[in-house]
């Protein structure tokens, strides 16, 4: 089954760049200021790198990998699925935590901050699998 529904291999590459200079203009600015803005400009900036770090993720897991089939497309739709339900159980059980556990206000959920839960469930289950998956293919 042939699908186009998946990005290139070199998404993910870009993608992992992507991450590192994020992550690199946020250390630099946090250890150095470099960039001396207000702080409705600096949320701002905060929400970009944010929204930058999701996108980032989308690509690394929807991006082909050269063993790629209908096998592990399957496991990707299921995923996706769980991940979405332990986003929406993630949304539910965090501000009960904040109250009853933790005797707390309840903090808003931000939307980067459960986006970022999700994809990163998403990957490493992904990863867990198909690494599952090489490791029967070679044992047989």
């Amino acid at each position: 089954m042939k699908t186009n529904i998946l990005f290139p291999a070199k998404v993910r590459k870009a993608a992992f760049a992507l991450i590192i200079l994020v992550f690199g203009v946020a250390i630099l600015n946090n250890n150095f200021q470099l960039i001396q803005v207000s702080a409705h400009y600096d949320a701002v900036i905060g929400h970009t790198l944010i929204g930058l770090i999701c996108l980032a993720l989308f690509f690394i897991q929807f991006s082909k990998y050269p063993e790629d089939d209908e096998m592990l497309m399957a496991i990707r739709l299921k995923l996706a699925l769980n991940a979405l339900l332990v986003g929406i159980v993630f949304i539910i059980i965090s501000p009960l935590m904040d109250s009853f556990v933790f005797n707390e206000d309840v903090k808003d959920l931000k939307a980067g901050q459960v986006m970022i839960f999700i994809l990163l469930y998403q990957i490493v289950l992904f990863q867990m699998k198909r690494y599952s998956l090489k490791k029967e293919l070679t044992d047989n």
